[in-house]
C-alpha cells in the first residue's frame, strides 16, 4: 500500500489528501508554507474521499494529518533538537518517517493506539525557544510530506525496509523516547573537560536509582 507514497512528494494537495485517506489517515488543510490549520474546529474534522474536494485543491497548499485515534493510532515522534536528531537510532525500528533537507529524519511514525496524549520533553534550564527536545505527538496534527515548511524547504518521506509505520506498544515506545530524551540532554551538557568525573557521577546516580 505505501509504495504509492513514493510519488506523493510532487502530487497536488487533493491527490495527497486522497492518498492519506487511503492509508487510513485523517488529513487536514493548511495554508502553504504554514504549520497550523486555520479552519475552525479542524480537530473534529474527518474528511473522506467523497468530501475531500471541499477542502483541498490543485493549488499550493500544505496537507497535515490529524494524529492519534483519528488516524488509526498514528503517532509522530517529533525530534526538535540536533542532539535528539543524532540519537534517532535509539527509537524502535520503523518503516516510515520524514523530514527536510536540513533535518532529513525529524519525524518518525508508529502505530500505537494505547498512547492517547501528546508528551513534550523539555530542557529545564534552556531558553524558551531552545527548550524543546522532542515530543511524542498523539494528538493535534503534523504537516506531512509534499508540503512546504515555513523555511521554504520541501518535506520528504524517509522510507525504511517495509515502508510503513511499525506497530509498537506504549510501554516500549515511551521507554525508548525517555531514553532518547535523557541521552539528548546529557549530550547537550556533557563537559568538554573532567569527563571522567562526569561519567563516575552519572554512573553513581544511575546505580543509586536502580539502573545497572
Amino acid at each position: 500500500m505505501n509504495d504509492k507514497l513514493i510519488d506523493s512528494h510532487d502530487q497536488t494537495p487533493i491527490k495527497r489528501a486522497l492518498l492519506f485517506i487511503e492509508q487510513g489517515w485523517s488529513p487536514v488543510p493548511i495554508p502553504s508554507k504554514e504549520k497550523g490549520p486555520k479552519l475552525k474546529g479542524w480537530q473534529n474534522l474527518r474528511i473522506t474521499a467523497e468530501t475531500a474536494k471541499q477542502y483541498f485543491s490543485e493549488q499550493d497548499q500544505n496537507v497535515g494529518v490529524i494524529l492519534g485515534e483519528a488516524s488509526g493510532g498514528l503517532i509522530d515522534i517529533d525530534l526538535d533538537c540536533c542532539e535528539a536528531l543524532r540519537l534517532v537510532y535509539l527509537l524502535p525500528p520503523t518503516g516510515l518517517g520524514f523530514g527536510r533537507a536540513s533535518t532529513p529524519l525529524s519525524h518518525v511514525l508508529y502505530y500505537c493506539p494505547d498512547i492517547c496524549k501528546t508528551t513534550k520533553y523539555l530542557d529545564p534550564i534552556a531558553a524558551k525557544d531552545e527548550a524543546m527536545l522532542l515530543e511524542i505527538r498523539a494528538s493535534g496534527q503534523t504537516v506531512f510530506p509534499g508540503s512546504i515548511h515555513p523555511s521554504g524547504e520541501k518535506i520528504y518521506w524517509k522510507f525504511g525496509e517495509d515502508w510503513r509505520p511499525a506497530v509498537v506498544s506504549g510501554d516500549v515506545l515511551v521507554a525508548a523516547v525517555n531514553r532518547l530524551a535523557a541521552c539528548a540532554l546529557l549530550g547537550r551538557y556533557w563537559p568538554k573537560g573532567s569527563r571522567h568525573d562526569a561519567a563516575l557521577a552519572l554512573a553513581g546516580s544511575l546505580v543509586t536509582n536502580g539502573h545497572k
